[in-house]
């Protein structure tokens, strides 16, 4: 009869891995599945080995560091597919029927500073550019502590690039005002650039959570 792990036999797989640092559950149940697999043959050659004894000898098929690669490289790959589902989400904002929003927040702020005092409007959008990031800082920060009960790599990696929402806004004061002291178009597009990076960056956590939940719903509430 062939040999198979049960349940408890996959919780103790989860025990191993995080008694051996690899502590998110998403690329726990990665390895679980190939740990699972790699046990599996080992007893179909010797049916009489314990599961600490084809744990161990998986485990040193990964050599002298263990799961440290693999983690590493999990996580190096979960960083660069959150940068590049952000900045297609970003890119899409340039194309219909996103791009209506893209232009009326354009024309928006090019009346704006035409109109009103520009110092102010740009004062304004920076602190309501500011205002909506803490705030939506602090409601996933609520989120991740009332709902999610399992470290997930993929919920873990999806803050690093926050600074960069304010790089247009940098430029605007930083190299604007030397370069082209009376043109207004430029702000304009900068502060737009930086709402839409905005808005591209709140989308793109919502797709990240949504994904995550239908993957790993065990790791939430």
């Amino acid at each position: 009869m062939k040999k198979e792990l049960t349940a408890t036999d996959i919780e103790k797989l989860y025990t191993f891995l995080q008694k051996k640092f690899v502590d998110t559950y998403d690329i726990q149940t990665e390895l679980v599945d190939h740990l699972a697999s790699d046990i599996e043959k080992q007893w179909e050659g010797n049916p009489d080995l314990t599961l600490d004894e084809a744990i161990q000898k998986v485990y040193k098929s990964f050599g002298i560091f263990g799961f440290m690669d693999v983690y590493e490289k999990r996580i190096a790959a979960i960083q660069k597919e959150n940068m590049l589902l952000w900045l297609r989400t970003f890119l899409a904002y340039f194309k219909l029927p996103h791009l209506l929003l893209s232009l009326a927040l354009f024309v928006g702020f090019q009346l704006a500073l035409t109109s009103l005092d520009p110092g102010m409007v740009k004062l304004v959008s920076l602190g309501g550019l500011t205002a909506a990031i803490l705030y939506f800082a602090v409601k996933e920060f609520v989120f991740l502590k009332k709902k999610l009960h399992k470290k997930l790599s993929i919920m873990q990696y999806t803050y690093g690039f926050t600074p960069l929402l304010y790089f247009p806004m940098y430029l605007n004061y930083m190299v604007l005002e030397k370069l082209i002291p009376e043109a207004i178009w430029p702000y304009a597009l900068h502060i737009t650039i930086s709402f839409i990076l905005t808005i591209a960056y709140i989308d793109t956590i919502d797709k990240i959570k949504q994904r995550a939940q239908k993957l790993y719903p065990a790791a939430f509430a």
